[in-house]
């Protein structure tokens, strides 16, 4: 989402912006402006990474100049064995996952973190997505230079309108004194992002609830077959959907209690959309906590491991008003300062690294 907001707002502005992707599917491309140059590898197995390479430095080979935003730790290795003989580009090599805890998370987690390690390291242009992961990559990768920071950003105006015109009025039993409180998680299904830990809560709490999951992923059934029968048609599974928004704004929190997050776009979202979050207190969150709510008003952060407390935390849940959060909450936050940023990284760099050639 991140790159379809920050591609789109870059070609709105007239800058020639491309597009490349191991593998280019998905609903989402059919929101991408048509100005965007999309580039389609085709590939993204680590066992064909040479081959990603080989297709990648064609495509790189056709620019004259520019500023190269690498994310994912996948791309940054298929980045390196093309890079050397594309040295008229700027790169600025991305950390947008948690350097202290994701690698524990993740398949290979240990050998992906050591083949990055010297990227980081010896790259002219690093940059981190929060302050925290800028610490936390100066200890994991032992960097000499502090990351640049630069934020995401969210089209407040684009997800209220997918956001449609539910309002909390016409959500179901809303108006009933003993209607349950509507929850949503809006994650992949993966185990980092702490569905059980949420379930586990859910147990505990004796107050009326309904639990809506939004998004897929390959521990979907996992899931499901841990669900009691007694609560499972309080669940309800949405799978991956184009569009998220409206199940958030029909709902009275938004829990989230990942492993590992680095930032937390979808806790933007819920904010922008008038709803609050109960959250673990990953680096993300609390950062963005710390820039646009730091007392916590609407932003809470639970211990996970603790069933009891998520269980506390979401039966003090407050049925939801449209007035209960600031309207301009996530300002602070928008894709408009995302985009500056990025173009502001561009002009210095791309002049600074074409003296150097």
């Amino acid at each position: 989402m991140q790159t379809l907001l920050l591609s789109n707002d870059l070609v709105r502005r007239g800058v020639d912006t491309h597009l490349i992707l191991h593998r280019a599917e998905g609903e989402l491309l059919g929101e991408l402006d048509p100005a965007v140059h999309v580039h389609n590898l085709g590939l993204e197995s680590h066992a064909l990474l040479p081959l990603i390479a080989v297709k990648l430095d064609r495509v790189l080979g056709t620019f004259d100049n520019g500023l190269i935003i690498v994310k994912l730790w996948s791309s940054l290795l298929a980045v390196q064995l093309a890079v050397a003989r594309k040295r008229h580009l700027a790169y600025a090599i991305c950390e947008d996952l948690d350097p202290l805890d994701h690698w524990r998370h993740i398949k290979l987690g240990t050998i992906k973190r050591r083949l990055i390690r010297p990227i980081f390291r010896h790259s002219p242009l690093v940059m981190a997505n929060t302050e925290r992961v800028a610490d936390g990559m100066i200890e994991s990768y032992s960097l000499s230079r502090r990351p640049e920071v630069l934020y995401g950003g969210v089209d407040v105006a684009r997800i209220r309108e997918l956001a449609g015109e539910w309002t909390l009025a016409e959500a179901p039993d809303r108006g009933s004194s003993d209607a349950p409180i509507r929850l949503v998680t809006v994650a992949s299904l993966r185990s980092r992002k702490g569905h059980l830990r949420i379930l586990a809560a859910l147990r505990q709490v004796e107050r009326p609830w309904e639990w809506h999951i939004v998004g897929d992923g390959p521990e979907a059934e996992r899931l499901k077959a841990q669900i009691p029968t007694q609560i499972s048609h309080r669940v309800h599974f949405h799978g991956a959907v184009a569009n998220p928004y409206p199940y958030i704004a029909a709902s009275d929190a938004l829990v989230h209690l990942p492993y590992s997050e680095a930032f937390g776009i979808v806790i933007l979202e819920a904010l922008a959309l008038g709803v609050p979050v109960i959250s673990s207190p990953a680096i993300g969150p609390l950062e963005i906590s710390e820039e646009i709510d730091p007392e916590r008003r609407h932003l809470a952060f639970v211990e996970p491991t603790d069933p009891a407390e998520v269980a506390a935390a979401i039966g003090n849940v407050k049925r939801r008003t449209d007035h209960d959060i600031p309207r301009d909450i996530v300002g602070r936050f928008a894709i408009a300062s995302t985009t500056d940023s990025w173009l502001s990284v561009a002009n210095t760099h791309v002049e600074r690294w074409a003296q150097t050639i």
